[in-house]
């Protein structure tokens, strides 16, 4: 996980060194990919230990509305995995795993607030539909409608390095065919920071007609 931060880091900053302006134009379409990875654990009853990672890889396909506003959908898939540890009785130590996949549907807005010519702060929210690919009670097993802040630096007219952290959602969770939960919350938790890259098609700030 240090070394993904490193690696973004450097190529963020290399890129901040260029001088080109640049500055999507309404009409440009967008290709953007984001991954995010966690790693959490914690103790439990009886010198149990409970460890959960999750891996979130996602491609979004949209246009721009206008120079600060995008609109589109996205497709993903989430990997989790939980190691559970524990002692039994007589001293031995107990290992179980479980890996869950899901596959995911998430319309999206962005809305881009300028900082500096080319760093923006972003304001998304998304609907994301959930689903067990495994076991499932119903067409989707979770809706999350949430808002995400962000950073977009707009380092070409074609290439944009995104950074997302935290979100304020609500969420609704079939946990059976006929029994559902309702969560209302912000999240802070390493699963909700990624990384990205956008790549935008179409007219260039300068081919701009005056």
């Amino acid at each position: 996980m240090k070394s993904i931060h490193c690696l973004f880091s450097f190529i963020f900053l290399f890129i901040l060194s260029l001088s080109a302006f640049a500055q999507p134009q309404s009409g440009n379409s967008l290709l953007r990919g984001s991954i995010s990875y966690s790693n959490e654990g914690g103790s439990g009853p009886l010198a149990s230990t409970q460890n959960l990672t999750t891996a979130n890889i996602g491609i979004y396909f949209g246009k721009y509305i206008n120079e600060k506003v995008n609109a589109g959908l996205g497709i993903g898939y989430i990997l989790d995995e939980s190691l559970n540890t524990s002692i039994d009785r007589i001293g031995n130590l107990i290992y179980s795993t479980r890996d869950q996949q899901f596959g995911l549907i998430e319309p999206f807005v962005n809305v881009h607030s300028p900082i500096s010519n080319k760093l923006y702060f972003n304001s998304g929210i998304s609907a994301a539909l959930f689903r067990n690919l495994e076991n499932s009670y119903t067409m989707f097993d979770q809706m999350v409608f949430a808002y995400q802040p962000g950073l977009y630096y707009f380092a070409t007219d074609r290439l944009t390095l995104i950074a997302n952290f935290g979100r304020i959602y609500y969420s609704t969770f079939n946990i059976t065919s006929s029994s559902k939960s309702n969560t209302v919350g912000i999240d802070l938790s390493t699963e909700t920071f990624s990384i990205g890259v956008q790549l935008l098609f179409g007219k260039k700030a300068s081919e701009k007609t005056e």
